[in-house]
């Protein structure tokens, strides 16, 4: 179960990291999920077979497979599936391929729908080996039921990265989430604490569970509760079918905490070995075992906001495949079973005998004999357990040692979460001084009116020199590329180059300064429409040449993005006013001419036009009127200049 929690858990990140990400496109990407899902159900059919032969004492070297099979291969495995699916285009195959681009969360739902297939039918081949054959089995609907609800609560953190995820391609968020980084992870850790705040109740929707009967076994657990002065709303018993054997406490205020016990654990233990069970789950909320887990995990997720160059997407996608197992596996893993440990002493103490919780662990692992020797992610073994038990109330030096080092234990998480969150919390001036500049700046860079942008542009850095340069608060050549990028971009679709041309300047004097390719490229394109537009032909072939270059990896990234598709057309564009530099005279010929493309748009009937004008020397009154008519129609303003440049070329061979 545990194995299957994690395993949702890194699910629900890889969702996240999905999202709006859209992987590199292939022919099929639905043949991903299907070698997925076929894989998995051979494997799991292939399991439930020797299992199956081994209970029939067909095979009986299948024993130890079939008994000691660790999970962890699986969890591996299933993520290894994730990514298969997400990165053969998945997300580009949903939206694009299936039309649902308008459709709530249609990616991450239908990412999630190959992982559920596989999860149903491991359930199916479990039930087959496990309940098949008993003389009361469960039965397979209630089974699937109960397994799957017991699934709804993990399910939530993948709905709140989802959300969270979602926010960021809202149009109107969109600008507000990128524009503060730490925004998505503030809404990630508002929507976390009332989880935890009201999982009581998920759980209880998700459990179907009755409130425990008034008697004898209740009214001790509501004295031993008494006496460690814990609050709680109720006690549940969990219908499993006397299956499960497990008992948890669930909420971490007050009047707002369950105590489920299953309805095997309660069957199957004496009243006396069920007061240990009931004191050790107290002794985790006496302990406040569940805030420093979630101190841990949020600590974790600032120190990763912090370093991970403030992108919380980018950190969940590279937590799910490095970061979140390592800190799983290697932090919480020890620090679970050390308060694990904490709280069979606390039961020993408030009972004030740990012959309780020392018989009811040795009951359970008499009914689950793996469990004697082998720990889990969070438990260690039942022999360990009770080892400690006994010398932790036998030596009161160790029983002193351990508190000491569980003292420091929580310390030490008490820093790891507090560094971390005023590390954060120093950046967050800056970072509010500079959200409303970059939430600017990026939507005048989106506004599809270029001379508008230019000017909220224009004005947005008027307001930094006034307002933030004074102050000594330098945001970054990304916002200041932005800026200067959107300022030029209005000035040459206004056709006044002169404007545009100190900001192109700028860009190019800090090209090198620029980590995004997508900065650097546009450093490139800008400077080679500046000389297309202003007759600067060694400069237009310099700085095409290179965008060309530069495009290419942007092109890796998303082959079929529309914005790639116009910037094709425009290199193509600038490659055929380059062809035609060349025949009019303002450059050299090459010694293998190219040849024009063909007249498909606008653009290339005006450099058409021109053609036939240099080859029979002159303009008449219908090439003239099919010039103006070409000319008109041609957006954005570098165009029309650039042309206009490519005419004047040919128009003093007419005498004009």
């Amino acid at each position: 179960m545990i194995a299957g929690v994690i395993n949702f858990l890194l699910a629900a990140s890889q969702v996240a990291s999905s999202l709006p990400g859209s992987g590199e496109a292939v022919a099929s990407p639905f043949l991903a999920p299907l070698f997925f899902i076929v894989v998995f159900e051979v494997l799991h059919r292939r399991q439930a077979n020797r299992a199956m032969a081994y209970i029939d004492g067909r095979d009986a070297s299948s024993t130890q497979t079939t008994r000691n099979q660790s999970p962890w291969p699986w969890v591996l495995a299933h993520q290894i599936g994730f990514y298969a699916v997400l990165h053969f285009g998945w997300n580009r195959y949903v939206q694009t391929d299936l039309g649902l681009a308008d459709v709530f969360f249609a990616p991450a739902v239908l990412l999630i729908a190959p992982w559920f297939a596989v999860y149903v039918s491991a359930l199916f081949h479990r039930w087959r080996r496990e309940e098949s054959r008993r003389p009361d089995p469960w039965p397979l609907p209630a089974f699937l039921l109960f397994q799957l609800r017991v699934f709804i609560v993990p399910l939530l953190p993948c709905l709140v990265f989802s959300i969270t995820g979602w926010l960021t391609t809202f149009e109107p968020t969109r600008f507000t989430m990128a524009a503060y980084p730490s925004l998505p992870f503030a809404i990630s850790l508002v929507f976390t604490f009332c989880i935890v705040v009201f999982s009581p109740f998920l759980i209880r929707l998700a459990l179907a569970s009755d409130s425990m009967p008034q008697g004898p076994l209740r009214h001790r657990f509501e004295e031993i509760a008494r006496s460690g002065d814990f609050k709680f709303l109720d006690i549940r018993v969990a219908r499993t079918h006397g299956r499960v054997m497990n008992a948890m406490f669930v909420g971490v205020a007050g009047r707002l905490r369950y105590v489920f016990m299953t309805d095997a654990i309660l069957e199957r233990l004496s009243d006396e070995d069920l007061a240990g069970v009931f004191a050790h789950e107290m002794g985790h909320s006496r302990r406040g075992h569940i805030l420093l887990n979630m101190a841990m995990f949020l600590g974790m997720s600032l120190f990763m906001l912090i370093t991970v160059d403030s992108d919380p997407a980018a950190a969940s996608g590279w937590s799910a495949v490095f970061l979140y197992p390592a800190f799983i596996f290697f932090v919480f893993s020890p620090v679970a079973k050390a308060f694990e440990s904490e709280a069979d002493a606390y039961a020993g103490e408030i009972l004030g005998d740990p012959a309780p919780i020392k018989k009811s662990l040795e009951k359970i692992g008499q009914m689950y004999p793996k469990r004697m020797k082998d720990g889990g992610l969070i438990h260690p073994s039942i022999e360990q357990r009770v080892g400690f038990l006994a010398a932790y109330f036998a030596n009161p030096k160790l029983a002193t040692e351990f508190r000491s080092r569980l003292k420091r234990i929580k310390t030490t998480i008490a820093l790891f979460f507090l560094v971390p969150l005023l590390l954060w919390a120093n950046t967050l001036p800056h970072e509010i001084r500079m959200g409303g500049l970059r939430a600017g700046a990026m939507e005048a860079a989106d506004d599809k009116n270029k001379v508008e942008g230019g000017k909220s542009a224009a004005a947005l850095m008027a307001r930094y020199e006034d307002e933030l340069e004074g102050d000594g608060i330098d945001p970054g050549y990304e916002i200041r590329a932005t800026l200067w990028q959107t300022v030029a971009l209005g000035a040459q679709e206004s056709e006044d180059f002169p404007a545009a041309a100190p900001f192109i300047e700028l860009m190019r004097e800090h090209r090198d300064e620029f980590s995004s390719p997508v900065y650097v490229y546009n450093t490139s394109i800008l400077s080679a429409y500046q000389a297309a537009a202003t007759g600067n032909w060694p400069l237009l072939i310099r700085e095409w040449r290179r965008a060309a270059d530069e495009l290419a990896p942007i092109e890796e990234m998303a082959p079929d993005d529309p914005q790639i598709e116009r910037e094709r057309r425009d290199m193509a564009l600038l490659a055929a006013i380059e062809t035609m530099a060349r025949r009019l005279g303002a450059l050299s010929r090459t010694a293998h001419p190219q040849d024009l493309p063909a007249a498909t748009s606008p653009e290339f009937q005006f450099l058409h036009l021109l053609d036939r004008i240099r080859l029979t020397q002159g303009i008449d009154e219908s090439l003239a009127a099919d010039l103006a008519a070409a000319r008109e129609t041609l957006t954005p303003g570098w165009k029309r200049a650039a042309l206009r440049q490519l005419e004047s070329l040919v128009r003093p061979t007419n005498g004009d």
